[in-house]
């Protein structure tokens, strides 16, 4: 058993996993909605709830790896270099944020890891609006 299905039920104001179903199959569902159950994968796993414990360990590793992988790829492991977490999910679970910064330790040790100030499209706002000035200038790729 595990505590994530009472909470996320409450959540989203249904009464049987069966209406979860529906309402995720069958009706618009706000993506925000369901990035709301984040939070509720930290608090379960606060609670000792072995279920939301192994999703959150999953996606820790999950992480890990793929940078892992990117990061052997280009031969940075010795370098120093920053890591930006983006996403929601970075927010929601504050957990998650401290796993995959220890795991990133172990890969990179000189990597300094820190979570994406604001959100990926206040960039593009900000590129459109020099582009509407005419200041806008596309970076230079060697």
């Amino acid at each position: 058993a595990t505590l994530l299905t009472p909470m996320i039920l409450e959540h989203l104001d249904l009464s049987t996993p069966k209406e979860l179903i529906h309402e995720i199959y069958y009706r618009d569902v706000h993506r925000h909605t369901i990035a709301g159950i984040a939070g509720l994968l930290q608090r379960a796993m606060e609670q000792r709830d072995a279920i939301a414990a192994d999703i959150l360990s999953r996606a820790g590793g999950e992480l890990g790896s793929a940078a892992a992988s990117v990061i052997g790829r280009l031969e940075m492991r010795g370098n120093a270099f920053p890591t930006v977490l983006a996403g929601g999910i970075f927010r929601g679970i504050p957990w998650l944020v401290n796993d995959v910064t220890r795991r990133l330790s172990e890969i990179a040790p000189r990597t300094q890891v820190r979570r994406l100030a604001v959100e990926p499209a206040i960039g593009a706002v900000r590129l459109a609006l020099a582009a509407a000035r005419g200041s806008f200038a596309a970076p230079t790729y060697v």
